[in-house]
């Protein structure tokens, strides 16, 4: 996959995004970037964990070099998860601080407009694991989830 074909993804996809969610535009694009996935698991969990991708705070999407953007459209839903997150971040609607319920918050819109895309894409509707919305992973909530994101990515 060529540099030109990922920007011209990301810019697509930001507008896809941007219309599903309500989120305005962003001023730049993010920049996505393919990693190994125990780098990506050590960057986003810091230890062993069922990763894809990882938004931290910045410009920055990270994704497993494993997935096939060009050629998979669950892979491309993955990067629409994070450019969510990334349209989360510039709107400044969660701030900077993440409390558990924030947190929660963003991944069930993240989730949603990830299977709101992917319905599209499909020209069907997508049936959604059970428990999203929910985030059933999560035994408790506390202050602040260990890494950030209990350890899924984000």
């Amino acid at each position: 996959m060529t540099g030109e074909y990922l920007t011209r993804l990301v810019a697509e996809l930001l507008v896809a995004v941007a219309t599903l969610s309500g989120y305005p535009l962003p001023s730049r694009q993010s920049d996505v970037v393919m990693i190994p996935h125990e780098e990506l698991e050590q960057a986003a969990c810091g230890r062993p964990c069922r990763v894809f991708g990882w938004s931290p705070p910045g410009a920055t999407i990270y994704l497993d070099d494993r997935l096939d953007l060009g050629g998979d459209l669950f892979a491309r839903s993955i990067l629409v998860h994070e450019l969510t997150h990334y349209l989360q971040q510039e709107s400044g609607r969660f701030g900077n601080r993440r409390n558990c319920g924030e947190w929660m918050q963003r991944e069930r819109e993240a989730y949603l407009v990830q299977y709101r895309w992917l319905a599209h894409e499909q020209g069907a509707p997508v049936q959604a694991p059970l428990g999203v919305g929910t985030v059933p992973w999560l035994v408790a909530c506390r202050d602040e989830p260990n890494g950030g994101n209990g350890g899924l990515g984000g």
